[in-house]
């Protein structure tokens, strides 16, 4: 699946809205004795809006291809139905590359013998769970469970940047209000807001928006796969 950048149609903004000690961007001699971890950070957001796109592109292409001609249904999920899954995708003209499946269905993919755990620690971005024949394979917890989705990723579509990320560092921030919203929603006490008030004025509140779109390609390039009985 590739990036393009373009402005048009539906999107949708998404990345990082967050508050963080102020310790962080500032110099570190300002108490020698503690040490703050801020070299974290940019790994902390970076994780959060990777994981968020990758959610994100998965609802989408489930929601797309989910549809009447698209279903097929099996008692368990094997390397057998999965090759059947893969000879309908190829008869209308397009390769399995990608399977994602749910969350609950790890065991069932540990038991095919044709299954390899992919190194983690892996530089390559991103890092398939494994492969199944040379298919590459993904576990999701955003799937529903028994849920498993094949594709040409060539042609399930792309990925549009319509805005890339401008991170923006700032104090001023509506602390009221979120004390107000946190009151309400029960997270603190009327007697801690407060001590809540002035942990805000600790924080400075970072905020890194991006705007995508997936631009679909065709409904033929993807199959969902049902399974009716999982292994545990």
């Amino acid at each position: 699946m590739k990036a393009v950048t373009e402005d048009d149609g539906e999107f949708e903004y998404f990345g990082i809205n967050t508050l963080h000690n102020k310790i962080f961007f500032v110099n570190e001699t300002v108490d020698p004795t503690t040490h703050y971890a801020y070299e974290d950070i940019g790994i902390f957001i970076g994780q959060e809006i990777g994981v968020g796109e990758s959610e994100y592109l998965i609802k989408q292409i489930f929601e797309k291809i989910n549809i009447k001609e698209n279903r097929i249904q099996f008692e368990t999920f094997s390397i057998q139905n999965l090759n059947t899954a893969k000879e309908k995708l190829e008869k209308r003209g397009f390769k399995t590359t990608t399977t994602l499946v749910s969350f609950n269905l790890n065991a069932d993919l540990w038991r095919m013998e044709e299954f390899t755990h992919s190194d983690r620690q892996s530089e390559k971005m991103p890092v398939p769970y494994g492969t199944i024949d040379g298919i590459e394979a993904y576990n999701s917890r955003v799937l529903p469970e028994g849920v498993a989705i094949i594709f040409d990723k060539t042609h399930i579509g792309a990925l549009k940047i319509l805005e890339e990320l401008s991170p923006i560092i700032t104090t001023d921030f509506n602390k009221v209000e979120i004390v107000k919203k946190e009151l309400k929603e029960d997270k603190i006490k009327e007697e801690q807001k407060e001590e809540r008030l002035k942990e805000l004025e600790e924080r400075v509140n970072i905020k890194a928006l991006e705007k995508i779109k997936l631009e679909f390609g065709s409904h033929k390039a993807g199959l969902v796969v049902f399974i009716k009985s999982t292994k545990e």
